[in-house]
């Protein structure tokens, strides 16, 4: 709306019922601060009490994430670590692999492997459960990783995201359980006595 030159009265009795689109004319540098001011938006305590209570979530969500005692990642289209919890950095260089690729973190042979199965989630949009082998400072360990689509807010995969459970000891069971029954099939086909 624009309005000739028109008194304050009457611009104090309009604001206090609620008009906020106006301009009047000659410009007022008073009424024009004063109408700055009125724009200026202050947080409401509802603001603030939003504001403090998703700090508290944030702060609950990385110490659970932090604190997994699993491998806990996600990685860009590019397969460039975008996420890593604490647990990770027992498997990469000093720091964490966020903004590493696995080209740069592990031997060509490795990094095609978890790039492979990387690219074959994007592409499919499907989960897949896959055992990899990583090299790490502690030596050879086994991980059960199980990848993900991941996506954006309008549902195009935007990377992946994942969850790796070290399972080289189990392996190590498994295999020691393996050879012993062998052991036992081979005594037990060869005795010569009846069983």
């Amino acid at each position: 709306m624009v309005l000739d030159t028109v008194s304050t009265e009457t611009i104090n009795r309009a604001l206090a019922c609620g008009a906020h689109e106006y301009i009047t004319s000659p410009v007022d540098p008073h009424l024009l601060t004063r109408r700055l001011r009125s724009l200026s938006v202050t947080p409401s305590r509802k603001t603030q009490e939003i504001a403090v209570a998703l700090h508290d979530y944030e702060q609950r969500y990385k110490t659970l994430f932090d604190s997994a005692p699993i491998s806990i990642f996600s990685k860009d289209r590019d397969g460039r670590y975008t996420s890593a919890n604490a647990y990770n950095l027992s498997y990469h260089r000093p720091g964490g692999p966020v903004g590493f690729t696995d080209a740069e973190l592990f031997p060509a042979d490795v990094a095609l492997a978890l790039r492979t199965s990387d690219l074959w989630v994007m592409q499919t949009g499907y989960e897949l459960v896959v055992e990899e082998i990583i090299p790490t400072s502690e030596g050879v360990r086994t991980v059960l990783s199980r990848k993900a689509p991941l996506r954006n807010a309008t549902g195009e995969i935007e990377g992946v995201m994942g969850i790796s459970e070290d399972i080289t000891e189990r392996k190590k069971w498994e295999m020691a359980l393996l050879e012993s029954n062998q052991r036992f099939q081979v005594l037990f086909q060869h005795s010569p006595d009846a069983i």
